[in-house]
């Protein structure tokens, strides 16, 4: 039963998008129907076929046009389904199975036009007069979506002749970001040129986030170019285009030349906050490929201490579940004393709150240590909202100095709420000598 429950609520989830403001989601969900079919169908539940349609309207690649008239009837075709889509919305009508795979079908379908039949769909779409303007909106912003990734100059283009296309809004400028993140892997310069070109006509439009999208594109291919082009956006904030170069980064040998790069833009432009992303943005990475290939990266990666420091700040967040450990481990052995204690410490507090289990269980195989001393601070932190008895346990065994602030943070959050707590709560203050 588990596979026929997924696939009804892939379908619901699809049916339920308000005027189709997800729709470029919807050919991944049906791929993803697909495959649960398939499954179903090898453990005997019966599923719709997707192929039978039962003679009604199909939008495929196989239907063969003659030139742009058989186009433009195909537009009138599609426009004709947006119709029962806006019934949908109103909820007048209740989508059906079949016209679930319907429109399935039309977004595929979508994907296999021509730049030239593109443009004839959105201009029909854009004369529908009779189309509700939500679902137009969509409709022409998908298209146009479609169009970009793999014609983003056609794309660009459009928009700057046609104004009125999309709008300022998060649907237009996720259109006009993809579009010249896909431009810029090829021609950085030509993608400037149109944010130059239309950023005065549409400045709610060109955005820091939709430049740090074309700087992000052009990264794939040069670095180098991708970071001269920070100055040449007119950034709000410089360090959304750096970390957007950083969040790019596909490989460790990629990582060490942005490194590189990084340390002479910051000599040419010094600003803190900028290397700082950049660095965070990196850890991210790191931490994806895992403890192994990362630590063996940054033992190659000829980090500063005070890089190091900096790299470190997101362990917490983004270490895979289940390294936390390790990690904290390599911060204990890599990082310089004046950072390694709050990094250590605050990583085994985050750790601790996801699962207090494993987390102990490591904390008591640890050897001792300055890195065991500052993961038990962060430790008896997490557990003495809940477990004050054990947090103390493990204050005990810390180093004089250490153990009276780890006292001091259970006696804070030892509960309250009833009059056995705070009774509890006074009695740990005077055995502990807590002022």
């Amino acid at each position: 039963m588990r596979i026929s429950i997924a696939i009804s609520l892939l379908i619901l989830a699809v049916a339920a998008l308000p005027a189709w403001n997800q729709l470029s989601e919807i050919s991944v969900l049906h791929k993803k129907r697909s495959a649960l079919s398939a499954e179903a169908a090898a453990l005997g539940i019966i599923v719709l076929d997707p192929e039978d349609h039962r003679g009604t309207l199909q939008f495929t690649k196989k239907q063969r046009r003659d030139g742009d008239a058989d186009m433009r009837q195909e537009a009138q075709d599609f426009i004709a389904f947006a119709k029962e889509m806006q019934k949908w919305k109103e909820g007048s009508v209740q989508p059906d199975n079949e016209a679930k795979e319907r429109m399935f079908a039309f977004i595929e379908r979508l994907q296999t036009l021509s730049a030239s039949e593109l443009r004839i769909l959105i201009e029909e779409f854009r004369a529908a007069d009779d189309l509700d303007d939500d679902i137009r909106r969509v409709l022409l912003s998908f298209s146009v979506m479609t169009l970009a990734k793999d014609h983003p100059e056609a794309a660009l283009r459009l928009l700057s002749e046609s104004g009125d296309l999309i709008d300022g809004k998060s649907e237009g400028r996720h259109v006009v970001s993809s579009a010249l993140a896909k431009w810029a892997e090829r021609d950085p310069m030509a993608a400037l040129e149109w944010v130059r070109e239309n950023s005065a006509k549409n400045p709610g439009l060109i955005t820091d986030e939709v430049k740090a999208e074309l700087v992000a594109g052009a990264a794939r291919t040069d670095m180098k170019a991708a970071l001269a082009l920070i100055g040449d956006l007119d950034f709000g904030n410089p360090s959304d285009g750096i970390s957007s170069i950083a969040e790019a980064i596909g490989s460790p040998s990629d990582r060490t030349e942005f490194i590189s790069l990084l340390r002479g833009y910051d000599k040419e432009n010094p600003d803190q906050r900028s290397i700082q992303r950049a660095m965070l943005a990196l850890t991210k990475g790191v931490m994806e490929e895992g403890f192994e290939s990362g630590s063996k990266w940054l033992a190659s990666s000829g980090l500063s201490p005070d890089e190091l420091a900096t790299f470190a700040v997101n362990i917490r967040n983004s270490a895979k579940n289940g390294e936390q450990g390790q990690w904290i481990s390599w911060m204990g052995e890599n990082l310089p004393a004046e950072s390694r204690d709050k990094q250590v410490s605050e990583t085994m507090r985050q750790w601790t709150q996801k699962d207090y289990r494993a987390a102990g269980e490591w904390l008591a195989a640890a050897p001792a240590g300055p890195a065991k001393n500052a993961s038990v601070l962060g430790y008896v932190d997490a557990v003495s909202k809940y477990d004050p008895q054990t947090a103390t346990q493990w204050a005990m065994t810390l180093p004089a100095e250490d153990r009276d602030q780890s006292m001091q943070a259970i006696y804070r959050n030892m509960p309250q709420e009833t009059p056995a707590d705070r009774q509890a709560r006074e009695a740990f203050k005077t055995q502990h000598g807590i002022e």
